[in-house]
């Protein structure tokens, strides 16, 4: 999936939304699975489009970087490492938010177990990502996965993204 977010060249994630539809369309009845989505966001752009699973590694090279991914809002910078995106450092909700994760990690340490530690960051996305997949799964039996999911992207990086996927799924 490196084409993903190249914006020249392959074209981008409106390129993989057009190609996940387009073979939803053809085979309604396959598994689709979509390799190296690389955040909470894209895999549930992914989902809409018609994908039936996804992976990704790239919750441990956000870690790297410095960055955490917080449900239903994207990756976001907690420490001063070299920065290779342009993930927005995280708010004061946000840390908010954050303070009632559930995971091991910050139930143990919070905000600053993860901005000091990549191991915990790791562990935090991984996470994440996890509880992400099973929210999905969740809403799509619940018949309220697109409501989600709307909420969710209409106001991220993804949005332009998110309305092409929306009137691919229209045809």
């Amino acid at each position: 999936m490196p084409s993903v977010f190249n914006t020249k060249g392959a074209g981008g994630i409106y390129n993989v939304v057009k190609i996940v539809s387009y073979i939803r369309k053809l085979l309604p009845k396959k598994k689709i699975h979509v390799f190296g989505v690389g955040s909470a966001l894209t895999m549930h752009l992914m989902f809409y489009v018609g994908a039936s699973s996804v992976d990704s590694s790239g919750w441990r090279t956000k870690a790297a970087f410095g960055a955490i991914q917080l449900p239903g809002i994207g990756d976001r910078y907690i420490t001063r490492r070299k920065r290779h995106k342009t993930y927005r450092n995280i708010s004061k909700d946000e840390e908010e938010i954050l303070a009632h994760c559930q995971c091991p990690v910050c139930k143990e340490g919070g905000l600053e177990k993860l901005r000091t530690s990549f191991k915990s960051r790791a562990l935090h996305n991984s996470w994440v990502f996890q509880k992400e997949v099973e929210t999905a799964r969740d809403l799509v039996k619940k018949k309220k996965y697109e409501c989600y999911v709307s909420e969710i992207l209409s106001e991220s990086s993804l949005a332009s993204a998110f309305n092409l996927a929306s009137k691919m799924r229209d045809f």
